[in-house]
């Protein structure tokens, strides 16, 4: 019997030490996104009866440390994704939560958001999505180059508090690891790849109490109270004579003029000059005013709304995580998902699913941006890199900077019911699925490019002041249509008010030249043989004028946010006020009245 007890005390400790965390802690919910969790996750109906809610495809990318290591990613730009799952529901009262997961953003993310959301409650999971109540939403943001931050969003009473540090990541195309860790103690930390970014106390670091003291409003400084800290001299007596001191006297040193004409200038006179001995007006000298009791300052009382909740960050129903998120262009890929009340067992997870891979993806992804490159230089020629690693063209045509700068030959093609006889109302749109009107033919277009591109000129106008839906064609209206509205009025370009263009974030070099391969290559089945064989032949001459742009234009989508409906581009010219606008022609279609 004694024999048996010791290989069973054996055995505990053997497993003690290979499972450390097995006993210690709780895991309420992990996802590696292996084979079945689909069975797991609830994809949501939200938006798609407006068709913006994207796909999700399960993948390790397009560059990973292991291939066999899936998550889940965005596919679709410009689409609403919302997604989530259910595990047994807990409360982190008296416990620790641990909320941690991986995101790689491939598409090199400079607008939205990679952040999941906790759920406490019961919601409709085939509805989940941007309006669903949440309890705590964690991960981070993206809007821009200057705005990066990581969201840590607690929600009480109905009301989200963001908190109050910015801390900031670092924005690239490899995976990172995000934990946020509530502890009992109502401390908290902020880990990015498994190293603190931020620590401190949830009721420092968020309002979710209203605060215990408020300025008393009702106060009034007492009348008595002297809050000058200096005061006029009594013994301090204006000099006599002082006043009669004039601020300026006759310049003696002046001297009039031999050829002076008293019939022409009148006579002269002996200019004025300033009075050295004039001092200003007088006043007494200041002394320390002996009745000084200091600034008055509001006194503060008991704010009666205010009531102590040592639980105000806990949350006793915690039942669901989701990810709900817009983006202008997918690619976000989230994976590793773990919710539980060990921070030591999270940071072991963090190390096997990001350190034991981390380099060998960095490799996978380098050897995916060469490869780029190389398909690059192939269909736009080569690449050269400055030492700024700005990106140049290298064609075989040496002057086609030149070239670009050239005037380009075209026919600008009047308004139709001005020069020409009238004719049917015309309206563009895109040639996929939106139906979204970009453009009509009471604007005139030049052609550029071998007309490829249709050049239209803008006009910022008073939203409202016209009308061009009909006909009109707001360019030529004149100068004057916003004369006398007052200077609240809304000033609008006419185009992109009209057709309810979308503005949408810049694109860098390699995200132009990526939009423009998946454009061709959509837009080339769907046009007829000789068009296709003018666009082959042209487009890249007309890419090439954009690029030489690229830094100056605007993006803009219809009015669906379908980007594969046609993009619209717009710049100023030098010197010009207002925009121009720049269309692919053959991305155009006629949508009948």
């Amino acid at each position: 019997m004694a024999a048996q007890k010791e290989v069973f005390l054996l055995v505990a400790v053997v497993l003690l030490v290979a499972f450390p965390f097995s006993l210690a802690t709780e895991v309420f919910f992990e996802e590696r996104f292996d084979d079945g969790w689909e069975d797991r996750w609830v994809i949501s109906e939200w938006k798609k009866s407006e068709n913006l809610s994207g796909e999700w495809n399960h993948t390790s990318g397009k560059w990973s440390g292991d291939p066999q290591n899936k998550g889940i990613q965005t596919t679709q730009d410009f689409k609403y994704y919302a997604i989530s799952a259910e595990f047994p529901e807990f409360s982190n009262k008296e416990r620790t939560l641990v909320l941690q997961f991986s995101v790689k953003h491939e598409q090199k993310l400079n607008c939205g958001g990679g952040y999941l959301k906790l759920i406490n409650g019961t919601i409709d999971q085939q509805q989940f999505g941007g309006d669903t109540p949440y309890s705590i939403m964690f991960g981070p943001d993206v809007c821009g180059e200057k705005r990066k931050r990581v969201h840590m969003i607690l929600s009480r009473n109905g009301q989200y508090h963001n908190v109050k540090r910015i801390v900031s990541f670092q924005l690239d195309q490899l995976t990172h690891v995000y934990t946020f860790i509530i502890r009992p103690d109502a401390s908290y930390s902020i880990l990015i790849d498994n190293e603190e970014k931020q620590s401190g106390s949830i009721f420092n670091d968020w309002d979710l109490l209203p605060p215990r003291n408020i300025l008393d409003l009702n106060a009034k400084k007492p009348e008595e109270w002297d809050d000058k800290e200096h005061m006029a001299d009594p013994e301090d007596k204006k000099p006599e004579g002082y006043d009669d001191i004039p601020a300026k006297i006759p310049d003696p040193s002046a001297k009039k003029p031999r050829n002076w004409n008293v019939e022409e200038k009148g006579e002269w006179k002996v200019p004025m000059v300033k009075n050295p001995e004039y001092k200003g007006t007088w006043k007494p000298r200041k002394i320390k005013n002996p009745n000084y009791k200091g600034k008055w300052v509001v006194p503060m009382i008991e704010n009666p709304e205010f009531e102590d909740d040592p639980y105000a960050y806990v949350y006793p129903n915690l039942r669901y995580v989701g990810i709900d998120l817009w983006q202008v262009r997918a690619g976000s890929l989230f994976d590793n998902i773990l919710i539980c009340d060990d921070a030591e067992y999270a940071r072991k997870v963090a190390d096997e699913t990001l350190g034991v891979f981390k380099e060998a993806e960095k490799t996978a992804f380098e050897k995916a941006q060469k490869i780029l490159q190389d398909e690059e230089n192939k269909l736009y020629g080569k690449r050269v890199e400055d030492e700024d690693d700005d990106e140049e063209l290298d064609v075989e045509e040496t002057d086609w900077e030149a070239k670009l700068r050239e005037e380009d030959e075209g026919n600008i093609l009047p308004v139709p019911g001005l020069e020409h006889e009238k004719l049917d109302h015309q309206r563009f749109g895109g040639l996929w699925e939106s139906n979204d009107e970009l453009l009509s033919d009471s604007f005139p277009y030049q052609e550029l490019k071998n007309g490829l591109l249709w050049e239209v000129q803008g006009k910022w106008v008073v939203q409202g002041a016209i009308n061009v839906d009909i006909g009109a064609n707001p360019s030529a209206e004149g100068a004057d249509e916003d004369e006398g509205v007052d200077d609240q009025a809304v000033k609008v370009v006419d185009i992109v008010d009209t057709f309810r263009l979308q503005e949408q974030p810049s694109f860098d070099k390699k995200q132009f030249i990526t939009f423009m391969k998946r454009y061709i290559k959509n837009l080339t089945p769907k046009l007829e043989d000789d068009k296709s064989e003018l666009f082959r032949k042209h487009i890249e001459d007309a890419t090439k004028f954009l690029l030489s742009k690229l830094s100056d234009l605007q993006f803009f989508v219809g009015e669906s946010m379908h980007d594969d409906g046609g993009m619209v581009f717009a710049y100023y010219k030098e010197g010009a006020t207002d925009p121009t606008f720049l269309y692919f022609a053959y991305g155009l279609k006629e949508i009948k009245c």
